[in-house]
């Protein structure tokens, strides 16, 4: 009976034994989908395109209250009292695009020759400005990566 227990004993250890012998060492990156665990950051190109023709995900990519201007609400330096209204909001002077009444914006396209158009990339912020050639009208746009993925974090509609 104990000889029973010795070898019962001796089977289980190398079991155990042969068990460690097959697993791969922990280093061993041969079996290991990377794919998966490498996350990149969101093209800025890509996500401009989709943010300007579709309205459904422009709304999902704009951080509300939308700091910005409108200069039919704040004209250059003036001072105006607080308001609100479905649109915008105007706190401490400071303008806030509101998300019930925000309208799905398009690019302008320049078939004309009537715009300048300017970008301005620092890090994880993307400035776009686009200027009328006759009127100095305004139009500025700031996307922040947040994330790894972009988002519309300013707009201003302005004219001087």
């Amino acid at each position: 009976m104990k000889s029973n227990f010795i070898f019962i004993g001796v089977l289980f250890i190398g079991c155990i034994m042969a068990c460690k012998s097959n697993k791969q060492p922990s280093n061993s990156t041969s079996s290991i989908d990377t794919s998966k665990n490498i996350s990149s950051v969101e093209v800025f190109e890509q996500f401009n395109k989709k943010f300007f023709t579709d309205s459904v995900f422009q709304l999902s990519r704009t951080i509300f209250p939308l700091p910005g201007a409108w200069s039919a609400v704040i004209y250059g330096d003036a001072k105006v009292d607080n308001q609100e209204t479905d649109k915008y909001l105007v706190k401490n002077n400071n303008f806030f695009w509101k998300k019930k009444g925000w309208r799905y914006i398009t690019h302008t396209k320049d078939t004309t020759g009537k715009y300048y158009f300017t970008f301005e990339r620092k890090d994880s912020i993307m400035r776009e400005q686009i200027l009328t050639k006759e009127t100095d009208d305004v139009i500025t746009y700031i996307f922040k990566l947040v994330d790894k993925k972009w988002f519309l974090t300013y707009f201003g509609v302005e004219w001087y």
